[in-house]
């Protein structure tokens, strides 16, 4: 007999989540490697900081937002109180 396991039992963002509070800032620029089009700085005229609650963010999704968008991205567990962060 198979043994079901109901995943609405669980709390799947408590088991996906960071556990600390994150915070990815662009890399330098490097000659010629800056794509300004592409960039929220650009877009917005400032810099853009971006929180995001983490239930489950894949990797690549804060790979394009740091070094693509060159934004500051952080990262915050599912139950933290961003309430008194500063952030767009």
């Amino acid at each position: 007999s198979f043994e079901f396991t109901d995943p609405n039992l669980q709390n799947l963002s408590a088991v996906v989540s960071r556990i600390a509070k994150q915070v990815f800032l662009p890399p330098p620029l490097e000659d010629g490697c800056a794509n300004p089009e592409q960039e929220a700085s650009s877009i917005a005229n400032k810099d853009v900081h971006i929180l995001a609650v983490d239930c489950g963010i894949k990797n690549n999704i804060i790979r394009y937002l740091v070094n693509i968008l060159r934004v500051k991205l952080t990262l915050v567990p599912w139950d933290y109180d961003f309430s008194k962060e500063e952030f767009d």
